[in-house]
């Protein structure tokens, strides 16, 4: 349990980066280079995704080098439904409920935050799926 708060903490600090690289980006690229806030999104979520990863395999869940391309691709997997998710919600949340893009940003971050830590948890970094524990 308290490994799992651990893992949790770490998440969200490894998270926090991303979002605040992942939000600047997204205002960047929508105020700044005039790109339409949706694909902004996906871009700035792009960006997002390799600090994520980054911080989260060698950090949060302490993966091997060996395993590192394994793990990429189960968590890829994972971002690109999280993807769908995000972006469903900004739609939904600026087209919708007319609030600032930037405001559904951080409602939609939070969403997919709690979507991509559960399965990435699960079965991103899971040490059962390799037979082997990632931490030395």
């Amino acid at each position: 349990m308290k490994n799992n708060i651990t893992q949790f903490l770490k998440y969200g600090i490894g998270g926090g980066f991303a979002f605040v690289a992942t939000f600047f980006s997204l205002y960047f690229l929508t105020e700044k280079l005039k790109i339409y806030y949706l694909l902004s999104s996906v871009i700035a979520y792009t960006i997002g995704f390799i600090i994520n990863f980054i911080f989260q395999a060698w950090i949060t869940f302490e993966t091997k080098k060996s395993k590192i391309f394994s793990r990429l691709g189960y968590f890829s997997i994972i971002q690109i439904i999280g993807l769908l998710l995000f972006t469903f919600f900004m739609f939904i949340f600026t087209e919708k409920l007319n609030l600032l893009y930037l405001i559904s940003y951080i409602f939609s971050a939070i969403i997919s935050f709690i979507f991509n830590f559960s399965l990435s948890k699960i079965f991103a970094f899971n040490q059962n799926l390799t037979n082997a524990p990632d931490s030395s």
